[in-house]
């Protein structure tokens, strides 16, 4: 029983020590900045200074557009457009923890802006600042994000309990077995095929969750969504499957040692004879050396 408690445990805090590090540590920062040379997103902020000229009657010339979408890469690829993404995000983030609502918005004006600024120095100057609510970027608006806002304090205790009621409960069940060894693999193969099917559910909801979120708002913004969720996707399968390979190594490990321990038991017996024996063969040897000294 303790066995099959520590396995759901340790299945369980994965997930929430991931969540709670992406909601109070810099590990959010770590997950969104690869999205900035996301093609999606370059695509939807050049478009989104595209229609922020449009709205003036200003036509964009084509040739622009193509130089815009070619070096939208380097220009989003330098440390200040970086920096600015992830104020962005990290002002987003807090919003998730502190905020009210169910959406998720980056605010991409400073970094539409400073894109701007480096468009013009090539000579391509938009004439039109866009508005406040096309700078809006909605990276997610699902309820679920009120119930996180809601359990983030639970879940930041979590984080902290369950590693170690899940290793208590491993380690408890190990040393009250008959065959430690033997509970040893079995808890950590458990453990390695519950870790593959939390990586299985995570593939499986990906679907669910955008079909029920950004993707209700238009292809690109959908597309994005996509993408963001795949990185958050791939960081938490990242650590899935670090505690998956180690689990199965202390699974491989006690299959190891169950087969090993006796083994080697067997052959110190087998090379240290009986202690009955000894006693024996002592005086044996003693009366066989007492008897040559006389005869001598």
């Amino acid at each position: 029983m303790s066995v099959l408690v520590g396995c759901l445990v340790a299945v369980a805090a994965v997930p929430v020590r991931w969540a709670d590090g992406q909601l109070q540590t810099d590990a959010y920062a770590t997950t969104v900045a690869p999205l900035l040379q996301d093609r999606e997103l370059q695509r939807l902020l050049a478009n989104t200074a595209f229609d922020a000229a449009d709205a003036k009657g200003y036509a964009v010339p084509r040739r622009w557009k193509d130089r815009v979408h070619t070096q939208m890469a380097t220009i989003l690829a330098t440390p200040q457009a970086r920096q600015i993404w992830l104020d962005a995000n990290l002002a987003a983030r807090d919003l998730v923890v502190d905020g009210t609502g169910s959406t998720i918005v980056v605010d991409t004006g400073d970094l539409i802006g400073y894109v701007r600024e480096r468009l013009k120095a090539l000579g391509i100057n938009l004439p039109r600042t866009p508005s406040e609510a096309d700078t809006k970027l909605t990276l997610a608006d699902s309820p679920q994000i009120a119930q996180v806002r809601e359990s983030a304090r639970l879940l930041h205790t979590l984080a902290g309990v369950l590693p170690v009621a899940a290793l208590g409960a491993l380690a408890l069940a190990v040393l009250v077995a008959r065959r430690r060894f033997l509970t040893l693999a079995s808890a950590g193969f458990a453990v390695a095929i519950g870790m593959g099917g939390a990586m299985v559910a995570l593939g499986m909801g990906r679907d669910r969750l955008l079909g029920s979120s950004a993707l209700a708002a238009g292809e690109a913004t959908g597309t994005l969504a996509a993408s963001v969720y795949d990185a958050f996707g791939n960081s938490l399968r990242a650590d899935l499957l670090t505690a998956l390979v180690a689990a199965a190594v202390v699974g491989a490990a006690g299959v190891a040692a169950a087969i090993v321990v006796p083994l080697l038991r067997r052959r110190s017996g087998a090379a240290d004879p009986p202690p009955g024996a000894r006693a024996h063969a002592v005086p044996a040897q003693a009366g066989y050396e007492q008897g040559t000294s006389t005869t001598m």
